[in-house]
């Protein structure tokens, strides 16, 4: 399974959380990143890969890569269809 989280407001609100979540997923065989409007200017720091989009929607994004997402744990879902 792909589980893309957010950073911004998902991840940010409680690292310590989503750290334990990550690491759980992957020893379980799960592939975790972060998908990010952010531009790669602005850049974070997470136990796993990240994506910048650019404030491109997130799904555009996702399909134009080749990166297949099976979850998307994101505070504002509307971002995954829709640019910034």
């Amino acid at each position: 399974m792909n589980l893309s989280i957010d950073y911004d407001k998902t991840y940010t609100l409680d690292p310590r959380f989503w750290d334990t979540i990550i690491a759980a997923a992957e020893v379980a065989g799960h592939r975790v990143f972060c998908m990010t409007m952010r531009h790669p200017n602005e850049s974070i720091e997470m136990p796993c890969p990240i994506y910048y989009t650019g404030r491109q929607a997130k799904v555009t994004y996702a399909k134009g890569h080749g990166i297949a997402v099976d979850v998307w744990i994101d505070d504002s879902p509307h971002w995954l269809l829709f640019d910034g």
